[in-house]
């Protein structure tokens, strides 16, 4: 397990399944070296809380809400934090095209 901590708030998420779904997380824990319990997203990433827990669902479950009402904001950390498969779940959720 591995705390990440998005505009002050800290979602404990599993790390093996981070690194998975990531290629951002894969790339910081593997290559980089990063510690392995704790990563802050800097808010240079645009990652906001609502969609981080979205996320996080997503790496519980392997499903994003079905009442998701932020699905752009979801997009957009998924973009961010290299989630092809959030970004595909974004996609199928969405009633509108995400530009």
């Amino acid at each position: 397990m591995i705390a990440i901590v998005v505009q002050g708030e800290e979602f404990v998420v599993n790390k093996d399944k981070l690194k998975q779904e990531s290629l951002f997380f894969r790339t910081l824990f593997e290559v980089r070296r990063r510690p392995t319990w704790y990563y802050k997203i800097p808010p240079t990433l645009c990652v906001t809380t609502d969609a981080f827990a979205a996320i996080a669902e997503y790496l519980g479950t392997g499903l994003l809400p079905s009442d998701c009402s932020h699905i752009r904001n979801v997009y957009k950390a998924a973009v961010y934090l290299d989630m092809p498969e959030v970004r595909h779940q974004c996609y199928t959720l969405s009633t509108y095209k995400i530009s």
